[in-house]
């Protein structure tokens, strides 16, 4: 079994890391008496064998995961193993939630009555899956009823944040011949200036219904909600003759799930506590390293 190590890019307390790493190290000593260190770009990795992994005290994992990203894999990775990688876009690919920002931008002009902190409130509340996705879609396109496209245009002339290493992540997955997806539950515009500004084979997203230049407050049938990101995903493998357990799944919230079960391989991202507390013990999770850290799970 191999075990990944990954720091944060900064810390406010160097000494308090240094201090948690060697309390790590001893820990796992104390399970497999001798381990190899392999240093690498942010962090350090090691062996232990199947045993001492049994023995894991798993509460001390989720000690340990406060301090640095801690993931287990069962042998390193060849480019057989996984062949396709779908991202969630919003708090994944790009650092923000899509929709939030724009709303932000709204209130900013002046444009509409104050509306973004009621849509982050429906946002986060089904990321986290207290209310179903459709439902918190629905409230957030009402209160954009009537916005003008020439609003939406402005706001994408300005960059979209990206997650860290998420260019390094997608380049390096694209040399590896992995066909890299984008499948969303936000909105066209959004994806697509991603998909050209980082090379996304495909994008599956929702779509603004839009009258007259003005956003109508509604979607474009079919809605992508969690459940069809699971059919995309599998449709896609079947259309191009990949199985869906030579699949990656990168996200971050409820309705990500789903196709992360029905991957074969699964990474919360930042995952909100919902995603967080469904991930298996050999599910991925970086919180706190740069998202392209994971090409160290490659030989």
């Amino acid at each position: 079994m191999h075990v990944f190590i990954h720091l944060p890019k900064s810390t406010a307390n160097q000494t308090e890391l240094d201090q948690k790493v060697a309390e790590l190290k001893k820990y796992f000593q104390s399970l497999s008496e001798k381990i190899l260190i392999k240093n690498l770009n942010f962090g350090f990795s090691f062996e232990i064998s199947d045993s001492a992994f049994s023995r894991i005290n798993w509460q001390k994992i989720k000690y340990f995961r406060k301090y640095f990203d801690l993931n287990f894999i069962n042998h390193l990775l060849t480019t057989d193993d996984i062949k396709v990688t779908a991202f969630d876009m919003d708090n994944t690919v790009v650092s923000i939630e899509t929709l939030d920002e724009f709303a932000k931008f709204i209130d900013a002009k002046g444009k509409n009555s104050l509306i973004s902190n009621k849509i982050k409130k429906l946002t986060d509340a089904s990321m986290n899956g207290k209310i179903p996705f459709i439902k918190s879609i629905n409230a957030r396109l009402q209160l954009l009823t009537d916005v003008h496209l020439e609003l939406l245009n402005e706001f994408l002339q300005k960059p979209l944040p990206l997650t860290n290493g998420i260019k390094e992540l997608i380049s390096g997955l694209q040399n590896k011949n992995i066909q890299t997806l984008l499948i969303s539950g936000g909105f066209y515009p959004f994806a697509r200036k991603l998909q050209l500004e980082l090379s996304f084979g495909e994008i599956f997203c929702n779509q603004f219904e839009v009258i007259n230049n003005r956003l109508t407050g509604k979607y474009c049938i079919p809605l992508i909600d969690a459940k069809v990101k699971k059919q995309k995903l599998i449709s896609y493998c079947q259309k191009n003759n990949y199985r869906t357990k030579q699949t990656l799944v990168i996200g971050d919230g409820a309705n990500d799930y789903p196709m992360m079960v029905s991957s074969g391989y699964a990474m919360g991202y930042c995952a909100k506590p919902y995603l967080r507390d469904r991930l298996s013990k050999l599910n991925w999770q970086l919180n706190l390293a740069p998202i392209s850290s994971i090409l160290d799970f490659w030989q």
